[in-house]
């Protein structure tokens, strides 16, 4: 598996000499050479910590005056002047004592700076001193673009860079780190131990138990039923801390953002709000049952109470005993009848309560499905014209873009004429006898490269020559016309917007229905409530 470093460097100087490393390489990488069996000749002849150099539009051996001479030419010297990539690779996939896995890591890096910053000036060394002795390549990026001078930005670029180096291990036969899980996050010591004991584990199952327990409702019984398996949570600031003892009295911390998005303080505490919803709903039911039953219980009581109040006085009067106990027995099962009507006309009503509810769901449902399906129609017909759009925009960016080229290039060479006319008189003359500075022939290199360009630049247009402040004027109206149009592409509609747009017609349908409903309904003549009033 290769893996991926990004960093800026605002000394590019800097980056290619310790990349280079002329005549660093230790001797303990020396004798690691020897010991894996490579031959003392190719031994003999290493100075270099890198032991293999490539590139991409650049003379490696004049690399930095290259690199220096672009970046003065479109005034880009200042700020980051280049970018390292740093590209590793397993010992299974590349053996770093094998001199052509050497050159084949270095062609991977040469390839993998192409892919992340086209038609820029790449340097590639690769290195197999460290840590494991692990071959691995520093990719040198000059910041400007050769032909544009826009410079690469390597700020929030970490997703498409290690996309661009797993496609091109796998295009290699090389392996590909797989993506952890977005709910349990495991370090890289942890993705190496194959067997055994792993505390975060331990800590995981701990914290997963006190969470299906029963008692945990809230974020006081959570602390509870994890002090109880050994485990002390804290909060701190906008995340928790989890610290155990591990089973050899080692005292193991970790924040819940390492152990997965199911440990961390927000997860925990969404859930335990839902629980606490659900009780509350039970609760409230049982409240509901109980007061009901309370209410019956004091309603037969109270005719239990005036039945008791009629035989004790019937018992006051000796001679009606049994007609007492017959009126009390025809109250109670009066009771009991109104009691059981009570309770059947309530099962009754809730019956037509949910038949009506069921026809309202399942109304909803098949307005929710006529919503889709327009929904579904409508991104169709707008993802063509939006694309269409969006082809129209990328075009004429594609023509500013070559235009914006052509202007700075032409300033680039007007500004250098003078330099070059310079240089190329003195070749004539003083430096006959003395050597061309390296410098100059890197400038009079630079400027015929960037004047071929324009000419054929120019030759692509169809004119034989254009004026700067034409190609200004074109500039600026391609400017504004990209403006237009970008504003001309229609926005995407969401879910939500076709859903307002629904109800608010079934709104309208409504308030219209009523309306005919109104005007239809009958209406009673003067005449006709008079002659019946009579």
């Amino acid at each position: 598996m290769a893996t991926i470093k990004l960093s800026a460097a605002k000394s590019a100087g800097a980056a290619i000499s310790y990349a280079a490393g002329k005549d660093k390489l230790d001797e303990e990488t020396r004798d690691w050479l020897r010991a894996h069996g490579v031959d003392e000749t190719v031994v003999a002849r290493l100075s270099d910590r890198a032991v293999a150099v490539g590139g991409e539009n650049v003379d490696i051996e004049h690399v930095r005056g290259q690199m220096r001479a672009t970046r003065e030419l479109f005034h880009k010297n200042t700020g980051v002047q280049a970018h390292r990539v740093i590209q590793s690779f397993a010992t299974t996939d590349l053996n770093a004592a094998d001199p052509a896995d050497w050159e084949r890591a270095n062609a991977l890096g040469v390839e993998l700076g192409r892919l992340i910053a086209p038609g820029h000036e790449v340097a590639v060394y690769t290195h197999i001193d460290g840590e494991g002795h692990k071959l691995h390549n520093h990719i040198i990026i000059n910041a400007p673009n050769l032909e544009t001078g826009a410079k690469y930005h390597q700020h929030n670029d970490f997703a498409r860079v290690t996309k661009l180096n797993d496609q091109l291990a796998q295009e290699h036969g090389l392996s590909v780190i797989e993506e952890p899980s977005q709910h349990e996050r495991r370090t890289i010591a942890e993705r190496h131990i194959d067997a055994g004991y792993v505390w975060k584990d331990d800590l995981r199952s701990r914290i997963d138990a006190a969470m299906s327990d029963p008692r945990t409702s809230n974020f006081e019984a959570l602390t509870a039923v994890l002090s109880e398996k050994g485990v002390d949570i804290r909060v701190r600031g906008q995340n928790v801390s989890y610290a155990f003892l591990g089973p050899n009295k080692a005292r193991h911390v970790s924040r819940g953002t390492k152990l997965g998005a199911s440990y961390e303080k927000g997860a925990i505490q969404d859930e335990l709000a839902r629980r606490t919803k659900q009780l509350e709903q039970a609760i409230d039911r049982d409240g509901k049952v109980k007061r009901g039953a309370e209410q019956l219980q004091q309603s037969a009581t109270r005719g239990i109470e005036a039945t008791q109040g009629r035989i004790d006085g019937e018992q006051a009067n000796r001679g009606g005993l049994e007609r007492v106990q017959a009126d009390a027995a025809s109250t109670i099962r009066q009771s009991i009848k109104r009691f059981t009507d009570r309770v059947r006309g309530t099962f009754e009503r809730t019956e037509r309560a949910l038949g009506s509810i069921t026809n309202r769901v399942r109304q909803v449902g098949r307005t929710i499905s006529g919503v889709l399906a327009k929904h579904e129609a409508e991104k169709l017909s707008q993802d063509v014209f939006r694309n269409h759009a969006l082809g129209q925009v990328k075009e004429t960016k594609k023509s500013l873009a070559f235009w914006t080229g052509y202007a700075d290039r032409e300033r680039a060479l007007i500004a250098g004429r003078d330099k070059y006319d310079t240089i190329q008189h003195n070749r004539k003359g003083w430096f006959r006898t003395k050597p061309v500075p390296a410098e100059h022939v890197t400038f009079v290199k630079r400027y015929e490269q960037l004047a071929t360009l324009q000419a054929q630049a120019l030759a692509s247009t169809g004119l034989e020559e254009l004026d700067l402040r034409y190609v200004d004027e074109r500039i600026k109206d391609l400017t504004q016309r990209i403006a237009y149009e970008e504003r001309s592409v229609p926005k995407p509609r969401s879910l939500d917007d076709v859903i307002t747009e629904a109800k608010r017609e079934a709104d309208q349908r409504n308030v219209q229905r009523d309306s005919e409903r109104s005007f239809n309904r009958p209406k009673r003549s003067r005449n006709r409530d008079q002659g019946l009033s009579r």
